[in-house]
């Protein structure tokens, strides 16, 4: 058995609930959406077939055992994930996902799971409400939501999310992240400050207690770079 896979590199968590943590990220390539503005769009096709055995010891030479599993979209490969799984029995797992595909038996097996659906500045389709539902009601406390933001659209959209799903931002924790457009870094510190202006107003009319805005940490610290 193998993964298809696009990088493999040892950084920071630049984004959600464990921002700053060390961790082994293993970026699966494919995808089955092709979100506007992607940063990591170079995933979408292609990598390396690598057997789950060779994997696992590539993965055991860095110096971490927290391993988040990125993409793409991971879940496409779902029989791959759960069998490398399998080889890092001690170690720990997060997920990153766009949350339109549901794997029962293989979810609750991470420690965290990032649900990452997309908003109207994707220009990806529907909201997954289908999905996303299952994720609410089935993962906490294992979850966290993350929702990328851009323009006025987005905003009124994450808004009604937050009345359709009462859990949301309060028991499973919401991150908003401001959209990265690769304007260079000093023009996107400049937006997700405007980006923070808005949501701080917004976050005092929501009144849940478990929403945080992030921009990308890891961005911030190697702009343009790939493997960090």
């Amino acid at each position: 058995m193998y993964l298809k896979v696009s990088e493999i590199f040892y950084s920071l968590q630049g984004e959600g609930v464990d921002v700053g943590r060390p961790a082994v990220f293993l970026r699966l390539a494919g995808c089955n959406l092709r979100c506007r503005c992607c940063d990591t769009a170079y995933a979408w096709e292609g990598g390396g077939e690598v057997p789950l055995e060779t994997l696992q010891e590539r993965l055991k030479s860095f110096p971490c055992r927290y391993l988040v599993v990125t993409g793409g979209e991971p879940l496409l490969q779902a029989r791959g994930v759960a069998g490398l799984l399998e080889l890092l029995s001690s170690w720990e797992f997060s997920l990153e996902t766009n949350a339109t595909l549901w794997e029962p038996k293989l979810l609750p097996r991470f420690s965290l799971v990032t649900a990452s659906p997309k908003l109207p500045s994707a220009r990806v389709g529907p909201f997954p409400h289908g999905v996303f539902s299952r994720y609410l009601e089935i993962l906490p406390p294992r979850l966290q939501v993350k929702l990328v933001v851009d323009g006025e659209e987005d905003w009124r959209v994450l808004e009604e999310l937050l009345r359709r799903y009462p859990s949301l931002g309060n028991g499973v924790p919401l991150v908003v992240q401001p959209l990265e457009r690769d304007e260079g870094p000093l023009e996107y510190l400049t937006k997700s400050r405007e980006r923070a202006e808005v949501f701080l107003r917004k976050a005092a009319q929501w009144g849940r207690k478990d929403v945080r805005f992030l921009p990308q940490f890891h961005k911030l610290l190697w702009w343009g770079m790939r493997g960090v």
